[in-house]
């Protein structure tokens, strides 16, 4: 289990200019581009505004302001972390590194020297490892920091989404909070078995983080994913001999190739094509995801639920809903999209699980999760 005490921390690694620092993973929800911000003026230093994540206002916090570091322009590099609270926090850094497990006994308080030092402090200490330190950051403080702060600087009241989700009577609906939990609860049984597997697969411990949810008709899958090639399989879900549902799992082509390497125990980066090799070891880790998300499903339904043989796909975003439009748009018109993020002690695998259900199903899932809401 992350940062359980014997086995040491796990953190993420980020940085701000050349200092190095890490947080513990439990408390960031998921990392996601920093693609544009709107500005909120007379703000606090450290708010440089806010962004629209799936429908929320989600403020962001400067981690260059809130160290002292000099400010400058953001690039492809920049990354935000959205931290693991109600309401919804980003914090920027300039780059997000490997998840690191620091062992046991290997950190250190912060010098007294320094006047950062103290339960006040948002330092938890630095983290000595053999080749490098890590400033340990205590997230939670962050948050705490924020709400003091900031609380009548921005609302954290969600805002209309670009594209309101869809239900099967032609009705328009917001997910509740309850809702969205009881669907992470679901996507957290699929990876955990998932995560077992890959764990098998590689010999090594391989995380994955709780998904990110949001409710989006099909036709948008591509914009909300936004990368340019996706690399994954297709699989239809059957109850018997009626196709109720498909799932996609879908990697950008960076983490598709660092799973391979992965996998083959090839130093990252070595893979940069895709050929038989390259596409059965993906279409393994495919797999794995894509039948432990449909037996958590069944349970969940309390239905039987069988995976078809997985079609692999690798294409633009964009092509490769186009293209399966046609065939999905008899069946399903809404797509619950899990952000899911693999990690293993080097590298964070982003990557999505998308489950397509038919109307009949995806009632079937939100009466269930109306029962759950109002027992």
């Amino acid at each position: 289990m992350a940062g359980n005490v014997k086995e040491g921390l796990q953190v993420v690694a980020y940085r701000a200019g050349e200092t190095e620092f890490g947080a513990d993973i439990r408390d960031v929800r998921e990392i996601i581009k920093l693609d544009s911000l709107t500005a909120i003026p007379g703000a606090a230093a450290h708010v440089e505004g806010v962004i629209n994540v799936r429908g929320e206002v989600v403020p962001l916090m400067s981690l260059r302001n809130l160290t002292g570091v000099p400010i400058v322009p953001h690039d492809m590099e920049t990354r935000v972390l959205i931290l693991d609270r109600k309401p919804p926090l980003g914090l920027i850094v300039d780059t997000v590194g490997e998840v690191k497990t620091i062992p046991p006994g290997s950190v250190e308080p912060m010098p007294s020297i320094t006047g950062i030092a103290g339960n006040g402090s948002l330092y938890k200490g630095i983290a000595k490892l053999p080749d490098r330190m890590i400033i340990l950051m205590d997230l939670k403080k962050i948050s705490a920091s924020a709400d003091e702060d900031s609380a009548d600087v921005v609302s954290a009241e969600p805002m209309p989404a670009d594209v309101a989700p869809a239900l099967d009577d032609g009705g328009y609906v917001k997910l509740t909070e309850f809702q969205l939990d009881a669907l992470r609860e679901l996507g957290n049984i699929g990876t955990s078995h998932a995560a077992t597997s890959l764990s098998q697969l590689v010999g090594s411990t391989i995380n994955i983080t709780v998904p990110a949810i949001a409710l989006e008709k099909i036709e948008h899958i591509s914009s909300i994913i936004s990368e340019e090639k996706v690399v994954g399989i297709l699989l239809d879900i059957r109850d018997g001999d009626n196709t109720v549902g498909y799932l996609y799992t879908m990697f950008p082509e960076r983490s598709a190739f660092r799973i391979v390497d992965t996998l083959m125990g090839q130093p990252l980066g070595t893979t940069g094509g895709i050929t038989e090799v390259e596409q059965s070891a993906i279409m393994e880790v495919g797999n794995i995801l894509a039948s432990s998300f449909c037996d958590a499903l069944a349970e969940f339904l309390g239905m039987v639920l069988l995976p078809s043989p997985p079609c692999f796909v690798c294409d633009m975003a964009d092509a490769i809903v186009e293209n399966s439009l046609i065939a999905i748009g008899q069946v399903a018109d809404d797509a619950i999209i899990f952000r899911t993020d693999l990690m293993d002690d080097q590298r964070i695998y982003d990557g999505y699980v998308i489950m397509l259900p038919n109307p009949e199903m995806l009632g079937r899932m939100l009466s269930i999760l109306e029962a759950k809401a109002n027992p």
